[in-house]
């Protein structure tokens, strides 16, 4: 299983190449993004692009905190199911998010884009400050029903 850091290296990497964490789709307004970037035609919501597999994240408001924390949650479900299932590391478990096979050829570079993001997020904090509200066992970037 993957360790809770390298889950929210995942959803950062994830948010950025399916949405560029654009306002609008924070928002739950994807209709307002260009032609071509309108959240799959309408049929994924969140950063993360879930699709209506997500029932607890598209019964919630869209754009609202509660579903965006939902739909993180789907996210990590999802992408454990595939680091999983596929057995390729996290390049598996991107190509599987994308739907594909376990060897989508886009997913090795999100992969490595994520251990860069992992990398920094293991930086020391400047001045000793340490973050607050977060940490291995933060609910938020972890699936409901894995608490620990």
């Amino acid at each position: 299983m993957a360790s809770s850091h390298e889950l929210a290296a995942a959803l950062i990497e994830l948010g950025w190449k399916e949405t560029k964490w654009a306002r609008a789709v924070l928002e739950g307004h994807c209709e307002r993004m260009p032609k071509g970037q309108q959240c799959d035609g309408g049929y994924a919501r969140g950063p993360w692009q879930v699709h209506g597999w997500c029932s607890r994240g598209w019964a919630l408001a869209d754009g609202s905190y509660a579903a965006l924390e939902e739909q993180g949650r789907c996210a990590v479900r999802l992408l454990q199911g595939r680091l999983a299932g596929c057995r390729r590391g996290w390049e598996g478990a991107f190509s599987g998010y994308a739907g594909s096979s376990c060897a989508w050829p886009p997913a090795r570079k999100r992969a490595e884009e994520m251990r860069e993001v992992l990398a920094f997020l293991a930086q020391p904090w400047p001045g000793g400050a340490k973050p607050t509200g977060a940490g291995p066992s933060s609910p938020s970037i972890q699936a409901q029903g894995d608490e620990q």
